[in-house]
């Protein structure tokens, strides 16, 4: 026991040198008074940037939105009605109906998604049973 407490002691004391000397040789970061003050701007801008400004190059100080191009309202609607009131929009407006009437006709009672959950309702539930039966029966044939 006496063999290990030097050497322990002397472990401890190089890991203290250690971490001793990896403390001191980590600086603070010194600005000078040109940097210090933008830094100070850049902290105070960093949230108050507005959310249009494309390039963020700093440049216009403080940064100033790029103006989107506003549409009018009756421009548009116009546009969008023209759309619709002609061939490709007629044929949108068919194609909808059909589908509409398709999926309405598969959701009733009698329809193919009715159908297809009652035989997956079936071979879920009682399929399982009949093969368990099956199983039991021809386990016990066997003993």
């Amino acid at each position: 026991m006496a063999v290990s407490s030097p050497r322990r002691a002397l472990i401890a004391a190089v890991s203290l040198c250690f971490l001793l000397g990896a403390a001191s040789s980590v600086r603070t970061a010194t600005f000078s008074p040109s940097q210090q003050q933008n830094l100070a701007e850049d902290k105070s801008r960093l949230g108050s940037t507005p959310p249009s400004c494309r390039n963020r190059c700093s440049a216009c100080n403080p940064c100033m939105p790029v103006q989107d191009i506003v549409l009018e309202i009756d421009k548009v609607a116009r546009l969008i009605k023209e759309a619709m009131d002609g061939e490709k929009g007629q044929g949108m407006k068919a194609k909808a109906t059909v589908r509409k009437e398709n999926a309405v006709a598969a959701a009733e009672g009698g329809g193919t998604s009715s159908v297809w959950s009652s035989s997956c309702s079936k071979q879920m539930f009682l399929q399982p049973q009949a093969n368990s039966l099956n199983t039991n029966e021809h386990m016990e044939t066997k003993v």
